[in-house]
C-alpha cells in the first residue's frame, strides 16, 4: 500500500501524493512531492507511512481553512518530516 505514495529520481525516494480536483483547483498544484533523503527502498517505506498520515492531517485541515496557503502546507509537512526522520533515525 505505502509503495503507492513514493517514487525514485537518480536513486532517491520521493514521498508523492496526487491532489484532489478541489485541492488542484484552489492550489493549482497537481501533486505534493516529498524528497525522503533516503536510497533504500525498505526505509521510503517506513518513512511514507509516517508522513502520510502527516500529510493527510495537515491536508484535511488546511482544506477547511481558506486561507490557508500551498507554502504554509509545505513547510508543515517538512517540520513533520523532520520530526519523524529524526525519531526514526535518533538524530538529537
Amino acid at each position: 500500500m505505502a509503495a503507492a505514495f513514493i517514487t525514485r529520481k537518480h536513486d532517491i525516494y520521493y514521498f508523492r501524493q496526487i491532489l484532489s480536483q478541489s485541492a488542484r483547483n484552489r492550489f493549482n498544484k497537481y501533486e505534493f512531492l516529498k524528497s525522503l533523503i533516503v536510497s533504500r527502498r525498505k526505509d521510503a517505506l517506513v518513512l511514507s507511512k509516517k508522513i502520510k498520515i502527516a500529510f493527510d492531517q495537515i491536508f484535511n485541515k488546511a482544506m477547511r481553512k481558506y486561507s490557508v496557503t500551498w507554502q504554509q502546507i509545505r513547510d508543515a509537512v517538512n517540520e513533520a518530516f523532520e520530526i519523524i526522520f529524526k525519531k526514526i533515525y535518533k538524530i538529537c
